[in-house]
């Protein structure tokens, strides 16, 4: 499902700078099989946004076993990401040799490491302003009850989306 799919969503808000800066948005069903008036609508945090999402929220389907349960997946950042501009900060230096070389290519990594997160922490929130505006067209979930559940990163994206919606009211 993608909010480009709603014709009223994006004209109305003028989102169009949102769509646009959303590098991935989409809505997994992790329980098919489950027709309910209950939505639970899953945000991954840091580091764990693209993993398997169904391991991510194994353990939040027993609890709710009423609810349809849907994960997010955003550009949130992801482990392999992180580790390959890790080896590639370092191996340079470290072939070299050299201790200095290790310590200033380390320097470099943390600032991309805050770049990662700064991008993966604005992708959170645009996320959560279109998650909105789409809630709030009631597209995709017509007449359902949501519950938004996030970790991490995932937290920004859910208070994005109530701040959105409260503002939409």
């Amino acid at each position: 499902m993608c909010i480009r799919d709603s014709p009223s969503a994006i004209p109305k808000h003028n989102l169009a700078k949102y769509v646009e800066s959303a590098k991935m948005f989409k809505l997994v069903c992790l329980t098919p099989d489950k027709i309910s008036s209950q939505i639970t609508i899953c945000f991954s945090g840091f580091l764990s946004g693209n993993d398997n999402l169904e391991v991510n929220w194994k353990n939040l389907i027993p609890c709710h076993q009423n609810d349809c349960i849907y994960a997010v997946e955003y550009a949130g950042g992801t482990i392999g990401g992180l580790l390959k501009q890790l080896i590639f900060s370092f191996l340079p230096s470290i072939v070299k040799g050299g201790a200095l070389p290790v310590a200033l290519s380390g320097l470099g990594t943390i600032i991309e490491f805050r770049n990662v997160f700064k991008s993966a922490k604005h992708q959170a929130k645009v996320i959560g302003i279109l998650l909105a505006h789409a809630l709030y067209n009631r597209f995709p979930f017509k007449d359902k009850s949501i519950n938004l559940v996030g970790f991490s990163l995932g937290t920004e994206a859910v208070l994005s989306c109530v701040k959105e919606l409260y503002s939409l009211i």
